[in-house]
């Protein structure tokens, strides 16, 4: 699989990406998709998408206002033409109107996504219900990881760890060179934007026992996904 790496965008710049929303066996999940990178694959309540739908609704009543603000709206477009000058010629008008139309990106001022972010979300979709039928043990999609350079680092070494397999906080500390930062790396853990793909649920601690996990559904705690996950995967290394 290829990694591409940037930092996480803010929301907005999320909310213009492609989102399918996938009802797993143990709740529902959002696949987020830029361009032909899987970005996010996260766990999700009821009131999260709730919020997620608000931001949409306001970055497109945003993107709308600014587009007008740029002359999309063909009165608007006139009527500044004709206040720049009287005397310009209805050629350089129409080159005008021709250059600001080819700035503008349909897909983006309309928030409509392309056919390879979709054919890509269905196709990691397809790939999660394989697993959670017990089919396959690895997500195999192109991703790109969004953080910081130490962030990464930790999600590489996640990455690492085998299907029904799990390791400590302080494995992972180790594996990166990093003994002392444990605290860090477990932050870091916290913060994994691509679950199951990036298997943060196979950390546990240095005593055998689930420690916390970021993702919740509606129907179910941090721990308790940790736990059902595990357990699909046949581990039974935990306490």
């Amino acid at each position: 699989m290829t990694v591409a790496k940037q930092k996480w965008k803010n929301m907005e710049e999320e909310d213009k990406m492609y989102r399918l929303i996938y009802s797993s066996p143990i709740g529902k999940m959002e696949i987020v998709t830029e361009e032909d990178n899987v970005v996010k694959i996260s766990f999700i309540t009821n009131k999260e998408l709730e919020n997620i739908s608000n931001t949409a609704s306001l970055v497109a009543r945003k993107s709308k206002m600014e587009n007008i603000s740029k002359g999309v709206s063909l009165d608007l477009r006139q009527n500044k033409m004709e206040n720049i000058s009287k005397g310009v010629s209805l050629d350089l008008r129409q080159n005008k109107m021709e250059n600001i139309s080819k700035n503008i990106n349909a897909n983006s001022a309309l928030n409509i996504p392309n056919q390879q972010e979709i054919q890509l979300a269905e196709k990691c979709q397809k790939q999660l219900e394989e697993y959670f039928e017990g089919k396959r043990r690895i997500i195999a999609v192109k991703y790109k990881l969004y953080g910081t350079a130490f962030q990464k680092r930790v999600w590489e070494e996640l990455a690492k760890i085998p299907y029904g397999k799990t390791v400590s906080y302080k494995d992972i500390a180790i594996g990166i060179g990093k003994e002392s930062a444990v605290r860090a790396v477990a932050n870091a853990i916290g913060k994994n934007k691509l679950g199951i793909l990036i298997p943060c649920h196979r950390v546990i601690g240095t005593n055998g026992k689930l420690t916390g996990f970021s993702a919740e559904t509606d129907e179910r705690t941090g721990l308790e996904l940790k736990r059902e996950l595990l357990n699909l995967e046949g581990n039974r290394e935990w306490r």
